[in-house]
């Protein structure tokens, strides 16, 4: 390999650690947002279902707000779960290809099959934790549509 060569290789590993590393801090970023959402969603559900009343107009208000609430937080994790897998998805096309040249990155496969078999209810490919997020924010909505039917 000559000196061009070498160091175009190098530059490239450069490009794609660093593509590498941008996607990881979007899709923390991501995760992170979600988080704030769910937060602040169950804080404010919590509020209305502790102090509003539940009688007459009050509680069709109260009803109405936690259906929009948890409609919003229901569409905003699903948001952010949409953004943050597509970076996800980068980085593991970003990691494919810098396996293809640092062959000790192929560990990650072994490692994945390995904690499948481990926990089979709970790897990655089953257990889906938005899934508990979107559970919980279509909860608030359903205990909002019950506040204004009962």
């Amino acid at each position: 390999m000559d000196e061009f060569e070498e160091t175009a290789s190098s530059a490239t590993r450069e490009v794609l650690l660093a593509f590498y590393q941008e996607n990881a801090l979007q899709s923390r970023s991501y995760e992170q947002q979600r988080q704030l959402v769910t937060a602040t969603v169950v804080v404010a559900a919590a509020v209305v279902i502790g102090l509003a009343p539940r009688a007459g107009m009050a509680g069709v208000i109260s009803g109405l707000f936690l259906v929009v609430l948890g409609g919003h937080g229901f569409l905003a994790c699903l948001r952010h779960y949409e953004r943050g897998r597509l970076h996800v998805e980068r980085v593991h096309a970003v990691r494919k290809e810098i396996s293809r040249t640092v062959p000790v990155l192929d560990l990650y496969a072994e490692a994945n099959e390995k904690h499948a078999k481990r926990f089979p209810f709970l790897s990655e490919k089953t257990a889906r934790t938005n899934l508990i997020w979107l559970g919980l924010h279509l909860a608030i909505a359903t205990l909002g549509l019950l506040t204004i039917v009962s």
